[in-house]
């Protein structure tokens, strides 16, 4: 169907249908029934992807994907910054004490 047709159909206009189409407008429910009508489907197909994973859904997957990525990219950060704090420690054991007298970095 052409975007003329449905345009005609909705009582709407082919620029308004464009719009839908590209997600740039959300339309009322009433006019998602119209719509569902005029393409001989479900409201509920409408607003699922294509896949059939309705858009909240779909939205709250992505969402846990990203906190898991971002998970496991602090929890690098973290290792990596862990082994360098252990190392500068180790390396700070294994010098000598300074001696009394001597700047040992303390504040005084």
């Amino acid at each position: 169907m052409r975007q003329e047709d449905l345009a005609e159909r909705l009582n709407s206009s082919p620029e308004y249908v464009s719009d839908l189409e590209r997600g740039t407008k959300t339309p009322s429910l009433a006019l998602l029934y119209d719509l569902a009508d005029a393409l001989g489907t479900t409201i509920d197909e409408l607003v699922r992807h294509t896949d059939g994973t309705p858009d909240e859904t779909r939205l709250q997957e992505e969402c846990i994907e990203l906190v898991d990525r971002t998970r496991q990219d602090i929890g690098s950060y973290m290792d990596q910054t862990f082994d360098r704090l252990r190392e500068g420690l180790a390396s700070q054991l294994s010098r000598p004490a300074p001696r009394k007298g001597e700047d040992d970095g303390d504040r005084r």
